[in-house]
């Protein structure tokens, strides 16, 4: 990290932004973009780190999980090099998407390639989002079928997608945060606190290797905000501290994330009858605490889609 922080990407002489990057509406603080790109490693992924570590033991999946987070921090960095790179060689150029950088490097054939990936893969990545929330939703009510809580969100998605520029999302992301922490992070540590999970170590492995390259995965899905690298890095009216950004905040999330993934699953929260322990709300023990928490996870997920979706819309 240390290395990224002080690469050339830090050098002030080339031009950070384009014109349209320069609209005062659009720019926001650092801190704001910290946010966004925070609360975007948070989704769905890191609900099943604790499942995942099962498949690759507990000294396994830290060593794993520690390279895959920094080559995506490495990756993203690498990113908005390559932003920079395009800007300096030609500084009337519009990199302002994953699409407009593939056209400067590759022509429109590309561009059009990276944007149907882009769109198509947020989408259904974003999909997930709505499903795991529909799903808590219906088994903390008990009201309606997943099916019928997607089509009731829906309204609301619209109306949250209809903020302009991603700046503008940052109550959001830290809402959502605060929800994450505070809400599903935090009532696993007090379930583990107060004694009603149990330390299991006879279950612990040290390294799985017969799955040990599937953990590699699910350890590069929970670090799932490379799409939001270069939106971030455009909405910043600092654009030279994007690199520290990217890295802080991919570094500070893999940490939290890894602990979390390795407690649950000394404490057994790794596995469980319930969908075989996929994610970690369905090993948490049954009670009021445990619905609050799907509700918190539900809300967590849809105030943060469009945080999510911004790629998307800004292509």
């Amino acid at each position: 990290f240390a290395h990224m922080l002080q690469s050339s990407i830090l050098d002030d002489r080339t031009p950070l932004l384009d014109n349209k990057d320069r609209r005062n509406d659009r720019l926001g603080s650092t801190s704001s973009a910290f946010l966004n790109f925070f609360k975007a490693l948070f989704g769905a992924g890191v609900l099943a780190l604790p499942h995942g570590f099962t498949n690759s033991g507990l000294l396994g999946g830290i060593v794993v999980y520690v390279i895959a987070t920094y080559l995506c921090a490495y990756s993203m960095v690498f990113l908005l090099r390559c932003k920079r790179i395009a800007l300096a060689a030609d500084p009337g150029t519009s990199v302002t998407t994953y699409a407009g950088l593939a056209k400067y490097a590759g022509g429109i054939r590309m561009y059009w390639l990276v944007a149907f990936s882009v769109c198509f893969l947020e989408m259904c990545f974003c999909t997930g989002w709505i499903i795991v929330a529909s799903d808590n939703l219906h088994v903390a009510t008990g009201l309606y079928s997943s099916a019928k809580w997607s089509w009731l969100a829906c309204p609301l998605l619209c109306v949250l997608c209809s903020v302009r520029w991603l700046a503008n999302l940052w109550p959001l992301s830290f809402l959502g945060l605060i929800i994450y922490l505070g809400g599903i992070m935090g009532a696993t540590y007090f379930y583990i606190g107060s004694g009603q999970v149990s330390l299991k170590w006879t279950n612990v492995e040290p390294v799985i290797w017969s799955t040990l390259p599937g953990f590699a995965g699910n350890a590069m899905y929970s670090l799932e905000a490379i799409l939001v690298a270069l939106p971030v890095y455009g909405s910043m009216v600092q654009p030279e501290h994007g690199p520290a950004v990217i890295a802080t905040a991919t570094g500070t999330y893999g940490a939290i994330a890894c602990v979390f993934g390795a407690m649950a699953y000394i404490y057994g929260l790794g596995i469980c009858e319930t969908d075989g322990g996929a994610v970690i709300t369905d090993c948490l023990p049954a009670g009021a605490l445990t619905m609050a928490v799907r509700v918190s996870l539900a809300s967590a997920l849809l105030v943060s889609f469009p945080v999510a979706l911004y790629p998307v819309s800004e292509i």
